[in-house]
């Protein structure tokens, strides 16, 4: 009884060597690698090293009567650089993968 991760059609009854003999290969019908080892991070870096999503700095408003108030503004992008590609811990699989994982019959 094969499956389909298992390389055998369930009505193969040659015992499973068929064409190719015991020890053959299966190759995937796609040419690409189907996992993901890397992508692209949305932190940042700033001046001073530190690695976050966001960085914001205090700032004071004077306004024309009252006492000055503290705020908190994001910074832009002056001095900020992107830490770029981050390596996986595990692969994952590629979204666009041309493959049937799991296939239920009973749909």
């Amino acid at each position: 009884m094969g499956g389909l991760l298992s390389g055998k059609k369930e009505d193969d009854k040659s015992g499973g060597e068929g064409e190719r003999g015991k020890n053959a290969v299966v190759r995937p019908p796609f040419k690409c690698n189907p996992y993901v080892l890397k992508r692209t991070s949305s932190q940042y870096f700033d001046e001073d090293g530190d690695l976050a999503h966001s960085f914001y700095e205090e700032c004071r408003v004077i306004p024309g009567e009252g006492p000055i108030r503290r705020t908190m503004r994001l910074l832009s992008h002056n001095g900020i650089r992107p830490q770029g590609e981050v390596a996986l811990c595990h692969p994952r699989l590629h979204v666009d993968l041309p493959i049937i994982l799991m296939e239920n019959a009973d749909l």
